[in-house]
């Protein structure tokens, strides 16, 4: 009968130590959980900052493209071959 009472203490001892691994491994991954959404949120912060970037631009090219439509379609070409240069204006 102690023999019994010997080999459940063991067992309980053992599954005691195997609690306590456990608990240590659970925080452990609840400690890389938490890493991981603090990571996923400046992702997300991050990619929120590149819409409102990528908005602001695509309104940029397109008030650009609407002034491209107003302007001139032809630029005047000088020759500046013919001419000698005049160094008291530069401009």
């Amino acid at each position: 009968m102690s023999s019994q009472v010997s080999n459940l203490y063991k067992k309980i001892e053992m599954l005691s130590d195997e609690l306590t691994q456990l608990k240590k491994d659970s925080g452990g991954m609840l400690d890389q959980m938490q890493r991981i959404k603090l990571e996923n949120k400046d992702l997300q912060s991050e990619s929120i900052l590149l819409a409102t970037q990528l908005a602001a631009l695509e309104k940029i090219v397109h008030a650009y493209q609407m002034n491209a439509k107003t302007s001139p379609t032809t630029i005047p070409s000088k020759n500046y071959d013919d001419k000698p240069l005049d160094m008291s204006n530069p401009f």
